[in-house]
């Protein structure tokens, strides 16, 4: 199964809703370690919350936990994005392949390069 296909497969079965910061304590979650650490819980603005990021110090990295949660909180963009960019590069093969010319092989091995990155 490629990259798309697996995207396909997880938007279908994973969490429905807007993926967002939320607050977890109102739901009952806590994490509790053995240092003073920092914490954000994401979820959707459907189900609520589905996990937590932490952090070991809370005084120390909460710039590399905010960074953590915002990538989480991009995927659906970044997945929305990589769909988008196969479809064009579904239909750019097929141009390539019917209307393209002498340039139509170098497009398709361009196209084939991009979905060996999927893989």
């Amino acid at each position: 199964m490629n990259l798309i296909e697996r995207i396909k497969r997880d938007r279908q079965e994973g969490t429905r809703g807007q993926w967002i910061k939320v607050d977890a304590s109102e739901d009952g979650w806590s994490l509790n370690t053995d240092t003073d650490n920092s914490q954000i819980a994401i979820g959707t603005d459907l189900a609520g919350p589905i996990a937590i990021f932490a952090v070991p110090d809370a005084f120390t990295m909460d710039v590399e936990l905010d960074a953590n949660v915002n990538r989480a909180l991009s995927v659906d963009s970044y997945e929305t994005a990589l769909l988008a960019a196969e479809r064009m590069a579904e239909a750019a093969d097929w141009f390539a392949k019917n209307f393209a010319g002498p340039r139509g092989a170098e497009l398709v091995e361009t196209i084939d390069a991009f979905r060996e990155t999927l893989k």
